[in-house]
């Protein structure tokens, strides 16, 4: 199973409306790739979801519109409904590896060990997957070259057990190091 988490902010800075976005149609390139290249199911994770009541478009819509692209539509699944935080991040914990262009789904897999590829928008993701030997698996949403980002996913494909295990060599000093930083700002907080 591989996760494929799209954002509506990379959407918005790419050319095209709808299923004529550059985007959006390397997100179903990839998509079919992983079902008839790969032999992976894939799941389609919105990470922005309005809240009811709020207008406009939220992840959901990317999902929906790679799902009816995709050449074969019983390979994929689709989180439609809120969940909160835990709860996807527990998903996110059971594929094998998470495509994602959004930054807290990545920090989910990282925390679980799954090896990911990064489509973003900001530096950000390099400097998320740097600490993991990883940066060379992020494409910014200024180079969408299809063949490129197809080359990246097959040598994360194939390098996923290698890659979960580097994440699993590092986790452990990372989790550290943040869990004193949470001490320090407790200690703060007490002393004010």
């Amino acid at each position: 199973m591989i996760g494929l988490v799209p954002n509506m902010r990379v959407y918005e800075r790419t050319s095209g409306v709808g299923a004529d976005n550059k985007y959006v149609q390397l997100l179903v390139e990839i998509a079919n790739y992983c079902i008839e290249k790969l032999g992976a199911s894939v799941l389609l994770s919105p990470n922005e979801i309005k809240v009811p009541g709020k207008t406009g478009q939220d992840d959901r819509f990317l999902c929906g519109i790679i799902q009816l692209l995709i050449n074969k539509n019983e390979y994929c699944f689709t989180i439609r409904e809120y969940y909160p935080s835990e709860i996807i991040k527990s998903i996110v914990s059971h594929v094998d590896l998470l495509i994602a262009s959004r930054f807290h789904s990545l920090v989910f897999a990282l925390s679980s060990e799954i090896p990911v590829m990064a489509l973003g928008w900001s530096h950000k993701y390099v400097e998320l997957l740097r600490p993991f030997g990883l940066s060379d698996y992020v494409c910014s949403h200024d180079q969408l070259d299809q063949t490129a980002v197809l080359n990246m996913l097959n040598k994360a494909w194939v390098e996923r057990e290698n890659n979960k295990n580097r994440i699993g060599d590092v986790l452990p000093a990372i989790q550290k190091d943040v869990d004193t930083m949470f001490d320090l700002v407790a200690e703060v907080i007490k002393s004010s």
